[in-house]
């Protein structure tokens, strides 16, 4: 049985950690940089704090939070 394994989990999750803040930054930008948010008190420390919790949640980076990861969440409320 021939099974090839990534056991270097540890770099590969924080790579695509890394990649997910990007993407969000690059989504929190596109919030900043549009006039119909520019009245929005404190937005950038606001969507800051917005994506730390979402990518504390989203652990397997798909763009959404899954049940399970609901679930988590409100265990920790």
């Amino acid at each position: 049985m021939s099974e090839t394994r990534d056991l270097q989990g540890g770099k590969a999750f924080g790579l695509r950690k890394a990649q997910q803040e990007e993407r969000i930054n690059e989504i929190n930008q596109q919030f900043l940089d549009d006039p119909k948010y520019s009245s929005d008190e404190d937005l950038p420390s606001k969507l800051e704090a917005f994506k730390k919790k979402y990518m504390e949640f989203d652990l397997n980076e798909d763009g959404g939070i899954d049940i399970m990861s609901l679930k988590r969440m409100m265990e920790k409320l």
